[in-house]
């Protein structure tokens, strides 16, 4: 889906529309309205509308700043969350070792018991997979594998 023309304007195209838009709005938080209708931040839609001749206090733009930057600090701390949990959620519960992935995706490689890993450090790992949610399946002998 695209989003409306009116929200894919440069800044240029948006300062020489904005005036009819203003003419027309009723609503009571200009700047939240602009933003809102061009698909702007709340820090340009301040800076904006200041260069139309829209009296905004300093201060709203001042908050505007400091919200996008909480955001923006916001992100990276989930981003930097989310790139340390794909070691926990590639882990496949049943291989101890991954060697790869067939056509459609299937992992495969070395079992835990086949592995010749102890059983304490099994049961380590099923601890660890419990905690993130994930069911731990070890395979039992060769009667489970698929080939």
């Amino acid at each position: 889906m695209v989003a409306p023309g009116h929200k894919r304007l440069t800044r240029d195209k948006r300062l020489h529309s904005a005036p009819h838009w203003l003419a027309k709005y009723r609503g009571k938080d200009v700047v939240r309205g602009y933003r809102k209708w061009l698909g702007v931040s709340e820090a340009c839609a301040v800076v904006e509308l200041r260069m139309l001749g829209v009296d905004i206090p300093d201060a709203r733009l001042e908050q505007a700043k400091r919200d996008e930057q909480a955001r923006a600090a916001h992100r990276a701390r989930r981003k930097e969350k989310h790139a340390r949990a794909p070691a926990a959620a590639e882990r496949d519960d049943e291989l101890a070792f991954t060697a790869g992935y067939t056509e459609g995706g299937a992992p495969y490689g070395l079992g835990w018991l086949d592995s010749g890993a102890a059983a304490d450090e099994v049961q380590m790992w099923q601890k660890l997979a419990e905690a993130e949610g994930i069911v731990f399946r070890p395979l039992d002998d060769d009667d489970d594998l698929p080939f």
